[in-house]
């Protein structure tokens, strides 16, 4: 079983400062006001804004962030770190864009990312359109037994994600705890990567891990949100097949029960969790995708996604 954080981060200042995020933008109208991005991207653990390049592929305007501490954002002191904290770093991020507060947009989260998406719907209801939450649901977790079970505490020091080398940097990431295939698997999709500088990054780091985990899934949270979440917006579950989801029915079951008819649920039986629905779509599929993957019908425009009728 995962290790427990020491308890000098069991709390976190509430006016820590804001991060800004590092973000990627699939968008031929970058920084506009008159156009602002109608979809933005939250990621999970052990990701960053990488996950979504598939969306380069796509004529939208949409930008993907990397949380504080994942990608290629700064993590701050691990004291401040707080769900409250990744919440205002988004909001504080997208308003540096000079994305206008009530330009409303589609948030879409996947995994940790989708709890991460119910926070902020829950800050600002305003700002939403349509709330897509990707293979996650509201069930507290404690730390994983699975693959990623022999994690090392967090030390006195941030973990360095920069390295002199690939060897240095698989070396540091199996110290921490992560199984050689995953690892691997990362370097082949470019989350570990090599910079012009020669040097080597790594998008994934155990201290945003372990974070996350103390801070945000292994609480009751995403409950809270979900129950007190205001506006009219409706919300999208997505859920992969029963052998590749990570969600439990019991918890996808109370979802429905508070959330009513403005929650949709939508099955992908083929889909995992590490390849969210969204992000396995046709090429060349266009702004459309998302009201097909609904159902909505691909003659509907993405604002469409703000209705209940399929």
């Amino acid at each position: 079983m995962a290790a427990l954080l020491p308890l000098s981060l069991s709390t976190c200042s509430m006016t820590a400062p804001t991060i800004t995020l590092h973000s990627r933008c699939f968008s031929r109208n970058i920084n506009s006001k008159t156009n602002p991005y109608s979809v933005v991207l939250i990621h999970g653990l052990d990701s960053s804004s990488q996950t979504w390049s598939r969306f380069a592929e796509e004529d939208l305007d949409a930008v993907a962030l990397d949380l504080r501490g994942a990608g290629q954002s700064k993590m701050g002191l691990l004291d401040d770190f707080s769900q409250e904290a990744l919440v205002k770093d988004i909001h504080s991020t997208l308003q540096g864009m000079k994305h206008e507060c009530t330009s409303k947009f589609v948030l879409v989260g996947h995994s940790l990312g989708g709890r991460i998406a119910m926070a902020y719907a829950n800050a600002y209801p305003e700002q939403i359109q349509a709330l897509v939450i990707e293979d996650m649901d509201i069930a507290q977790r404690a730390p994983n037994n699975g693959p990623f079970s022999n994690f090392s505490p967090l030390g006195d020091r941030p973990f360095e994600r920069k390295f002199g080398s690939a060897e240095k940097a698989k070396e540091s990431l199996l110290k921490a705890g992560y199984p050689e295939g995953a690892i691997d698997r990362w370097i082949q999709e470019g989350r570990i990567r090599q910079n012009e500088d020669g040097c080597w990054w790594t998008d994934v780091n155990p201290d945003f891990r372990n974070l996350c985990y103390h801070h945000v899934l292994n609480t009751h949270k995403g409950e809270q949100d979900w129950k007190s979440m205001g506006g009219s917006f409706p919300c999208h579950v997505l859920v992969a097949g029963s052998e590749g989801t990570v969600c439990s029915e019991e918890s996808i079951k109370e979802m429905q029960t508070i959330m009513g008819d403005r929650m949709r649920l939508h099955r992908f039986p083929q889909a995992s969790h590490s390849k969210p629905s969204v992000v396995e779509m046709p090429p060349n599929f266009g702004c459309h995708f998302i009201g097909l993957r609904f159902g909505i019908g691909i003659h509907n425009s993405l604002g469409e996604l703000g209705r209940f009728q399929e």
